[in-house]
């Protein structure tokens, strides 16, 4: 049986820099960022040990009509283990203690697949 991916992904809606919401993002969870360039977008990431914590870019340096109104930050996790309401509470309290601010999020995928 393979594990399955899950998303926890926040809409961001802190102001400042890219630069400054990734430091930010760093501070809260403990950990360097790296950046890279995703077609046109920057992407910030971490690999922690419990999961792996990206922050994309509101601007695409591609197209204007591409860019987003907000930045995003995705916590990935494999298999069921932290897909808990505790481990949401946890990310949450860490975004909120290093003063990011969100305005919503959602688990993707949401359900778990159809035994077969």
């Amino acid at each position: 049986m393979t594990a399955t991916a899950r998303w926890l992904i926040f809409v961001l809606t802190s102001d400042g820099s890219f630069e400054d919401v990734v430091r930010r993002a760093a501070e809260a969870f403990g950990h360097p960022f790296q950046c890279r360039d995703d077609e046109g977008r920057h992407v910030a990431s971490a690999r922690l040990t419990a999961c792996e914590v990206e922050v994309i870019d509101k601007e695409d340096r591609l197209a204007d009509f591409l860019c987003d109104d907000h930045y995003t930050l995705r916590v990935a996790i494999r298999g069921d283990d932290h897909f808990t309401l505790a481990f949401e509470a946890h990310v949450k309290a860490l975004l909120e203690h290093a003063q990011l601010r969100w305005q919503r999020s959602v688990w993707a995928p949401d359900r778990h697949p159809p035994v077969r």
